[in-house]
């Protein structure tokens, strides 16, 4: 018996998107810096 956990759809979801990002870059931003992208985060959360 193994104990290998399946991801949900999801996580399958999620995992295609960073692999279409990695190939089209302008699908999505790129951060060099921690502190911007949480900045970024925070700020789409007050305004949604």
């Amino acid at each position: 018996m193994t104990n290998e956990k399946i991801p949900n759809s999801d996580t399958i979801a999620a995992i295609q998107e960073v692999q279409e990002m990695k190939e089209d870059p302008t699908k999505g931003k790129a951060y060099t810096d921690v502190e911007e992208m949480i900045k970024d985060l925070l700020h789409k959360n007050f305004i949604s």
